[in-house]
């Protein structure tokens, strides 16, 4: 059946309203920004005001952060609502104050506001960016309010400073501002935001005159005031186009101007491009390039032209899109309404000489289908049509096997007709020829139907109408009925040809979709850089049958010359140095471009709205060239990959900036630990060492052996502790290796129980053996290492005399076990889950241990492959268990 006149989406306007959706659903917190073009605009005012009428509904909301500036109206917004406590954070020997990140997330409110949005956290906190704090509450489903002007966008920071002269260090990328639910301008015209300067309501007086001969002059705000009324229309028009597409609208809502400019392969359409990015920027309006694809085949010069158009077109700005369709007017007016344009650009077009004689050209088409759109015609009509356009416009695209299957269909009909004459008249056999025809057009293309009609008409002629076997035709009936056989199977022919044509295109524009969509749905299940990378280069290089490269934006903003893991070419110097080109161009580049052809690949700049953030390279095998269609395709693959490592670029400043955090936890806590730890054994030996070096020892054999032993004790201690330091370093380092060798479990249980009585004298200890089979292939270093540190915990966290019973169960062919038991205090019911952690002590343990044995013994147990566990008995007391597999 006809395809529906209705509005469809595509891809790219699809995945959006489905990312959208998803986000929506996915447990997140929403996004609310107040934006301006400068300080003093009100921002942090508005966003107080909305905060107490969300208190007033009854809503859950805090302030995290709100920095007020000394203005009184602000300050006095505050008093009514929870403020959150700041982080106070040592630094150069200054207190700084900073979000309270981890204080958020205890509290988890409905809404919290989290003020100045592009500020720098100091570097000790989790986080680089306070937009990264942001980040992460959204990510916990808690919704922020947040505020910043437009100078500090990623997109528009570099206008700013050719217009201000003014360097913004701290910058937000539009990726996070995409993310936002809604956008609140919070907007004042420019003589009024200079007089609330000059009052000293927004800075202090010797700053307020500073930034009046600078910043906050006339002409800048004006230029600024342009540049957030501008986002802020591009981010409403662009949430209107998400309604539009989740609610099927296809009316056209002239809230803004549109324009779509038809692009053809034609020399002309450059000046046609030219012309309507022109007229775009005149209006101030958004603009699209839109080549319709008719299916019909082009040949390389026109391939080549039509190229250089749409990507003439991309680099001036607008929104490209290629679409599959049966006809050029039906496919703009679609499209045009689907997009909400209100203003359609074409070229003059020569008139084909069907288009002369009925006198209604493709101009007269489109306005009598546009309705309300506006309609405007460009160019003067310099080319002429070649000699073989008609044939052309046929579309006579179908293979020669086609043309074999229908003109052999056609003589098997003839021939089966011939058998059968004597048993039917020959007016029958004009339906057998025409149910033939109308069968060939489901499976064959326009020029087989019409080669078959033809082929027809005459074998009916000569084989069928009297008399036989001429080309003569006696009766009058018998040249009409000839005749009107053969336009009923040329039209109904042609009907055919036009539905599977029809049906061409919608499975095109599916697969495209599907594509697309999978390709989408792939980069969002990746959890990594990485694998985001992998992916990509796996998915582009199947679908389009090409070996793929991608090199990746280095942490120094210069581009990594080695492609990334994955790749599936490797690039040469010349071929690195057109990459290279493509990443500070921020253009296409290579082989079928005008920069740099003689390249081996074609390399396309992987950009998100932050900015370039690498390198893909694409070589296709005999050194093909992608048809538009398919570059098309390309175009969005690499807009949805740049987005995605984006947000992988900025996961992995996350994670390493909460490595950093953790690495500066650990740091502290090591040295507390061993400032405090260090101290007793120092000064234990410093004193005994003092003691004797008076002479009051000299007579007194007993108290200086006594002496001799808190030195040695002591010096013990100094040994665990430095130990456990390294073994944990070396640990997290992966660099311990075991030495197995084949021990008595016995032996080893009986010599660390030795050792630990001589340390701890005042607790009881015994041992416990079950079994035939305690040999056993193990470190043995290391695993009286387990046991040591697992005795030594039983003792320090108890009083003196408590019994500590080492259990060994070894039985032939069975795990080797080994319980550690004590009848004290046991551990404390919330440190069951955290005993095995770094730095994890009993609240009510003595002095002495830096936290790391049981986590040390716990590492070495599973380089053997086994587990341990802890709980507590029932009678009382810790009880830990060791299970090792045999080897």
């Amino acid at each position: 059946m006809p395809e529906s006149r209705e509005s469809r989406p595509d891809a790219d306007q699809l995945l959006s309203a489905i990312r959208k959706a998803e986000s929506d659903q996915a447990g997140k917190g929403r996004l609310r920004i107040f934006f301006g073009m400068a300080a003093g605009v009100g921002k942090t005012y508005a966003m107080l005001r909305t905060a107490h009428r969300m208190k007033n509904d009854g809503i859950d909301v805090v302030v995290g952060f709100v920095e007020t500036h000394g203005r009184r109206q602000t300050e006095t917004l505050l008093t009514g609502l929870e403020l959150l406590p700041r982080a106070k954070i040592p630094y150069q020997n200054v207190t700084l104050e900073e979000f309270d990140i981890e204080a958020a997330l205890a509290r988890r409110p409905q809404w919290i506001i989290v003020d100045e949005l592009p500020h720098t956290n100091a570097p000790t906190q989790r986080h680089p960016k306070r937009y990264q704090d942001i980040l992460e509450l959204l990510d916990a489903g808690i919704n922020v309010m947040t505020a910043f002007n437009v100078q500090h966008l990623e997109s528009v920071a570099d206008s700013v400073e050719a217009i201000t002269n003014v360097h913004v260090h701290e910058r937000v990328p539009d990726s996070f501002v995409d993310i936002a639910s809604d956008i609140e301008l919070v907007d004042l015209v420019p003589e009024e935001l200079i007089k609330r300067l000059e009052e000293g309501k927004i800075y202090a007086p010797e700053k307020a005159e500073q930034a009046a001969n600078n910043f906050f002059r006339k002409g800048n705000l004006t230029a600024l005031r342009e540049m957030a009324l501008h986002f802020t229309a591009n981010f409403v028009d662009n949430e209107l186009q998400d309604y539009r597409t989740l609610k099927n609208i296809g009316n056209k809502w002239k809230t803004a101007e549109r324009l779509l400019v038809a692009v053809s392969p034609s020399q002309s359409g450059e000046n046609l491009i030219r012309m309507a990015r022109q007229r775009a920027f005149e209006l101030k309006g958004r603009w699209l390039a839109v080549y319709i694809d008719l299916g019909r085949p082009l040949t390389l010069t026109a391939q080549k032209t039509l190229l250089q158009n749409l990507n003439l077109a991309r680099e001036l700005g607008a929104e490209v899109l290629q679409v599959r369709d049966t006809d050029v007017v039906s496919g703009l007016v679609r499209l045009a309404r689907q997009k909400n344009a209100t203003q359609i650009i074409i070229g003059k077009t020569p008139q084909t000489l069907w288009q002369k004689i009925t006198g209604r050209s493709m101009l007269d088409r489109l306005m009598a289908a546009s309705g309300d759109l506006e309609i405007h015609v460009s160019g003067n009509v310099k080319e002429q049509r070649p000699a073989n356009n008609f044939i052309s416009r046929l579309n006579l695209t179908s293979t020669r096997r086609q043309y074999v299957f229908a003109i052999l269909a056609t003589g098997i009909t003839t021939i089966a007709g011939f058998i059968l004459r004597g048993y039917m008249e020959y007016a029958a056999m004009s339906l057998v020829y025409l149910s033939v025809v109308l069968t060939l057009g489901l499976f064959v293309g326009r020029g087989p139907l019409i080669v078959a009609a033809t082929i027809s008409a005459l074998c009916w002629d000569y084989v069928f109408i009297p008399p036989y076997y001429t080309f003569y035709i006696a009766k009058f009936h018998d040249y009409l009925t000839l005749a009107l056989y053969f336009v009923v199977a040329m039209v109904m022919g042609n009907l055919m040809a036009r539905l599977r044509q029809r049906e061409q295109v919608l499975m095109s524009r599916e697969e495209r979709v599907a594509a697309v969509y999978n390709f989408s749905r792939l980069l969002s299940r990746s959890t990594s850089l990485d694998e985001t990378v992998f992916k990509t280069i796996e998915f582009i290089g199947g679908f389009f049958n090409a070996r793929v490269s991608m090199n990746l934006r280095e942490k120094n903003g210069k581009l990594d010359l080695k492609p990334a893991e994955g790749s599936t070419r490797k690039l040469s110097p010349k071929e690195g140095s057109v990459a290279f080109w493509v990443f500070e161009h921020k253009k296409p580049a290579g082989r079928h471009t005008d920069t740099l052809p003689l390249s081996a690949g074609t390399y396309y700049p992987l950009i998100s709205t932050g900015g370039i953030v690498g390198v893909l390279g694409l070589r296709l095998p005999r050194r093909g060239q992608l048809r538009p269609d398919q570059e098309e395709i390309l175009f969005a693959f690499v807009n949805h990959a740049a987005i995605t490592i984006e947000r992988d670029f900025l996961a992995s400043e996350r994670r390493r900036a909460r490595v950093a955090e953790e690495s500066e936890k650990l740091h502290a806590a090591i040295l507390n630990s061993i400032s405090h730890e260090l101290r007793t054994p120092i000064a234990v030996i410093r004193g005994s060492v003092s003691t004797m070096q008076l002479k009051s020892t000299e007579n007194n054999p007993a108290a200086r052996s006594a002496l001799l032993t808190e030195v040695d004790i002591a010096a013990r201690k100094l040994n665990v502790l430095v130990s456990n330091l390294l073994d944990m370093s070396r640990i997290e380092a992966g660099k311990i290796r075991l030495s197995r060798t084949l021990s008595d479990l016995r032996d080893l249980v009986r010599e660390t129980l030795d050792k630990t009585a001589e340390e701890f004298p005042e607790a009881q200890f015994s041992s416990e053996f079950a079994g035939d089979a305690f040999s056993y292939l193990c470190d043995y270093a290391l695993l009286q290492q387990v046991l040591s540190n697992l005795i030594a915990n039983a003792a320090i966290h108890n009083k003196a005399g408590t019994k500590v019973v080492v259990s060994c169960f070894a039985h032939k062919g069975a795990p080797v076990k080994l319980y550690v038991a004590d009848n004290g205090v046991g551990i404390p019911e919330d440190m069951l889950d955290s005993v095995f952690e770094k730095f994890v002590r009993s609240p009510g343990a003595i002095p002495g241990g830096t936290g790391l044995g049981l986590t040390i013994a716990k590492s070495i147990v599973e380089l053997h492959g086994g587990t341990i566990t802890a709980r507590n008995n029932i009678e009382g007391g810790a009880f830990f268990e060791i299970e090792l597999p045999r080897v």
